[in-house]
Formats: structure tokens, sequence, C-alpha cells
């Protein structure tokens, strides 16, 4: 078998190839087989094959990947006369500037094959595929006569159909085929592409066409918002049902009729052949009251169930103000009245606030003596002996009647016994009061004068005091601003400390004296605290085989504050340190032992 090993361009094929690369048309024009042996020449150069022997035309063209082309020849014995070895093989091109050029060139050199004259008994025949290299050019045509086309083995391996491949764009005859089967399958609804359909389409589209058999779009959708009907289950608050033919979905216009088999009394949901549970509401959006065994129509809106044929508006009117015997609707549903139908009923009349000008009435009742009668023309009857002209002073008109009275019995009073602002009525005639009027029994800038230390006197004017608080006589109120303007010497100082009067808290605590005892530590320092009060004056007394004594005095000398005494020697001596004075104690040290115990008197 012939061993090529490649074709090789040629110097002219590298040339068209740089064109293609740039644009140009590369066009493969033939094939030729010859016998010649190469001899030192170089392939490159080569413009033509060595030793002709036969053209062959290009039969097939396939681009391979990424970068080379497959021209594809076949060599037959049908028309040779005379053997030769089948040694060399060249592809020609046309050149757009110079014509056809050898594009490439291969040589098998001894491996070549002999191919024998024809109309012996070999009968040779030869599929020859050159694969060549075209780089990157996207036009690539060539000369194909399609009386020499033929199908390779592969070719053929793949031509089988079958109808359970799925359709896609491979560009096979396979893929195309296997797309028609799968098309016929969808359309026939048969298992088999070969078997035949239970139904034309002329059938089917006669079929379809069928107004009489077949409702119209319009009149399905009547027909699938029909009111089905179901009996419900579940709970009060969660209603199931059921209805036949159920519904794919839950659908806007939806209609259903249910039959409620408990009683609800609140927010309820129905759950209709187990497409979910949607609230049931009258049109104003409140919870229905659904009775036992009530028979109910809801449409669906898209989000709840719709109760037809209630839910008009309610008042706010409650059992309270509809009258006894009477019902009214409410969103709890039907509610007998609760007030009292008063009509024909005996009243008792009555004066509710003195002044105020308004006449009560009691029902079935002889208040103050006054019987009446509520008539059933919503007229209110009251009867009183004394209700008469002459009973009301002249000029006014009390409950549309005028009074005709001018005059009263003799009093005595003047318009100085009357409180001023204050009217009154003196045989017959008005007096407008002029006595001040000293409410509250307050005095403005009252005088006065403390004479005696155990009597304090307050000069009033001329006025009525009425008693506020209390009884008995009026009472006279003094600020502590009037207190103390009154007395200089009345003043928080001279109150002991926690006292508090007219308004004064005292702030005198007195003298303070507070005694004790104690330890002073390693170094002789002596200190007390937690007393009540900072220190004022101290005598501390301590025992050291000799009796010491130190006093203090705030504000006093030098000698007071800064030294102590020996009384076993009678000398001072200068403190070791200071006295120190804190808000609650004091420390100071002495020359005196460790630990040495003493006595103190502190006062504040």
């Amino acid at each position: 078998m012939a061993v090529f090993g490649g074709m090789t361009l040629t110097n002219k094929g590298l040339v068209l190839q740089g064109k293609a690369q740039a644009g140009a048309q590369l066009n493969y024009t033939r094939v030729a087989v010859g016998d010649g042996s190469l001899s030192g020449q170089s392939v490159p150069a080569l413009n033509g094959l060595i030793s002709l022997k036969k053209n062959l035309p290009i039969a097939r063209l396939r681009p391979q990947p990424p970068n080379k082309a497959v021209i594809g020849a076949t060599l037959s014995n049908a028309d040779i006369t005379t053997g030769f070895y089948f040694r060399e093989i060249g592809v020609f091109a046309q050149d757009p500037d110079v014509g056809e050029i050898l594009y490439a060139y291969a040589n098998a050199g001894v491996t070549a094959d002999y191919i024998a004259a024809g109309g012996g008994s070999d009968i040779i025949e030869k599929a020859i595929d050159c694969v060549v290299i075209v780089g990157i050019a996207a036009n690539i045509t060539a000369s194909i006569d399609n009386s020499l086309v033929f199908a390779l083995q592969s070719d053929l391996d793949n031509i089988a159909a079958t109808d359970s491949v799925t359709p896609s764009k491979t560009g096979t005859l396979t893929a195309l085929l296997s797309s028609l089967f799968t098309l016929i399958k969808g359309i026939t609804g048969k298992p088999n592409v070969l078997t035949a359909p239970a139904i034309s389409l002329e059938a089917t589209k006669a079929h379809v066409d069928d107004t009489t058999r077949h409702i119209a779009a319009a009149e399905r959708a009547v027909w699938n918002d029909r009111s089905g009907y179901a009996v419900t289950t579940g709970t009060a608050a969660a209603l199931a049902a059921s209805v036949t033919p159920a519904p794919a979905a839950l659908s806007a216009g939806l209609r259903v009729g249910i039959k409620t088999h408990v009683a609800t009394t609140g927010a309820v949901t129905l759950n209709l052949n187990s497409l979910g549970a949607k609230p049931i509401k009258k049109p104003n959006g409140n919870n229905p009251l659904l009775a036992l065994g009530g028979v109910y129509t809801v449409v669906y809106d898209g989000s709840v169930f719709i109760l037809q044929g209630e839910g008009g508006e309610y008042g706010t009117a409650v059992a309270a103000d509809v009258l006894e015997g009477t019902t009214i609707g409410t969103e709890s549903g039907v509610v007998p009245g609760t007030l009292p139908n008063l009509a024909d009923q005996d009243v008792g009349g009555y004066i509710s606030t003195a002044g105020s000008g308004y006449l009560g009435v009691v029902a079935n009742s002889d208040e103050n003596g006054v019987v009446g009668k509520i008539t059933d023309s919503t007229t209110i009857i009251c009867n009183d002996a004394s209700l008469i002209p002459a009973n009301f002073l002249a000029g006014k008109t009390v409950l549309g009647m005028a009074g005709i009275a001018t005059s009263e019995p003799t009093v005595g009073a003047a318009a100085g016994d009357i409180v001023a602002s204050k009217a009154a009525t003196v045989n017959g005639n008005r007096i407008v009061g002029t006595l001040a009027d000293k409410d509250m029994g307050a005095v403005a800038e009252p005088a006065v004068n403390a004479v005696f230390s155990s009597v304090l006197y307050v000069r009033i004017p001329k006025g009525a005091y009425r008693t506020v608080t209390g009884s008995g006589y009026p009472e006279v109120k003094l600020t502590t601003a009037q207190l103390l303007a009154a007395e200089n010497n009345f003043n928080a100082a001279v109150l002991k400390a926690g006292i508090t009067a007219f308004g004064v808290t005292g702030v005198y605590a007195g003298q303070q004296m507070v005694s004790g005892s104690g330890s002073g530590n390693l170094s002789g320092l002596m200190t007390v605290t937690n007393l009540p009060f900072t220190p004022k004056m101290i005598i501390l007394d301590c025992d050291d085989s000799k009796v010491v004594r130190a006093t203090y005095v705030a504000g006093g000398s030098t000698y007071g504050n800064g030294y102590y005494q020996i009384a076993s020697q009678g000398t001072s001596k200068a403190l070791l340190t200071a006295w120190t004075i804190t808000a609650n104690g004091f420390s100071l040290k002495t020359d005196t032992r460790a630990n040495n115990p003493f006595t103190y008197y502190a006062w504040g």
C-alpha cells in the first residue's frame, strides 16, 4: 500500500495560500496522479508532476478544522490502457493572478501501488483524499463533477435513521430523518412512525370544526362558571366542600353553592376541592354569619369568596336604641330592641336642678306629687296646681307662661345688706347689693399689729366674710410674707429645727455635745469619726503614765490649738501634727506611746 506521508505546499501554493488569508478565493481545480520518482528535486519548486499519468476531477471538498481542507477524487483503471505505478499525486488550484498552479504535492517512493490497465480481470477504483493546509482562509471552493461523487463507508453507516432520536440541527441525513420521524409520531400519536393513525388529518379537521359536537370558547367559559353545589364539612372557622365536576383551579368568577353543616360566628374560610382555603366575606368586607343548614351562593373574586345576596350597609343603632317588641338588622344578625315603650304611661314631674330651667319626668311615678301622662302622640303632660301666672314675677315667662306677681312681703333689707354683684327682691322691687364680698375669707392688705407678745391683732375692712371651710366665724388668712412683715423677729433662726409655724420652718439646733473614747495607732495618731456635726471645741485627755490634755477651739489661740499640756510636769509642748478637723470628726498626734487610750469631749 502506498505511503505518501502527507502533502507539501509548493512555493506557488504558499503564495496562493497567503492570498487566501488576505481574502482571495481559494479554488481547487483538479487532482493529478503519476509515476515520477524524486531524484534530488525540490518539492516546493515543482510546477507540475514529474511524470503525469492521469488527471482526476474533484469529487468532494470539505474543511478539516482548524486549518486544513480535504480534497477528494476517485482513481479508476477503466480508461487506463497502460499500467503504471501510482507514486506521485498533486493538487492543482487557480491563482487569480498567474492562472492554474501546482498547489500541493506528495510522493510515495518505493511504496507505490501498481495500477493495472483496464479491460482485464483487475478492476480498480480508489477513493483518494488529499489533506492540504488552508490556514484561516474563509472562501475555499472547488469545481466538483456531481456524477463522480460517491458515499464513503462511514457515510453509509450513518445513513440509517430512527424515530427515537430527538431532532437537532446536526446537518446530517440521520438527524433530518429522525426529526421527520419524531414529528410524524407526534402528529399520529402512535409509538411507531410506520403505524397508521386512527384518524386522518382531514377527518380530524372536520371533527374540530363540528360546532354541534363542540361548544365555542365563550360557551365553554359560561359552562365552566356554572354553579356547583355541595354540603360543607370541616369546622365553623374552616369549611370544606367538593363539587362535581371539580374545577382545575380557583379562577375569578367561579361560582358555587354550599349548604353549611355548622353555624359560623366569625372569620370563616372555604377550601373548595382542596384548591386552598380562601376567606368568605360579605361584599362590604365583613365576616358573614352563616346559619346551620343555610344555603348560600359565593363567587370567587381572585382572592376571596364573596357571599351573594347579603352585605347591605348597617347603621350604628344597637338594641338599646330600638323599641321593645321590634327588631333591627345588624352585622351580628337580627337583634331585638330593648328601649322601653312609655306610650300612655303615667309620669311624675320634678325640677332636675334648681335654677337650671329643666323640668324632668319619671315614668310610673308621682314624683313631688305631680302626676302627668305620656300620650301616644309623644306629648308629655304635667299637672301642678301651683303652676299659675300669679306665682311668677311680672315680666318673666316660665315654660311659655307670663308671670303677673308685682310685690313680696316686707323683709326690711337694703342694698347694704346684700352682697355686692348680687340682687334680691324687696317688696316686689329688685335691689342690687353693695356689701363688699370677702369670698374665701381673703383679706387684701390687712393691717397687722402685735401689741402684746401673746396676742396678734388683725384689723379687717368692712364686708361680708363667708365661711369656706369648717364652721363658725369667718376665717382670716395671712400669708407668711405678711406675718414676717409685721414682726421682724419672727424668722427661721429663732425657731427650733424641725418645727414649722405659720409656714416658717425653724433651723435653730442649739448647742450639741458628744463624748467618747478610743486608742491611738502605732505612731500615736488619735482619730475620731462619725460625729453628728463639725466640731467647734474639743478637749482630749490621754494617760501615758502622765496626764496629757489637748484642747481645740475653732478660731482659738495658737496655744489652744497647736499645743498640749503635761499635767504632771506643768509644761506645754507643741503637737506633733496639727489638729485635723473634718465635717464629722478630727485627728491629732502627740508624743504619747503607741496604742495609747484616750477620752474626748466635742461640741458642735
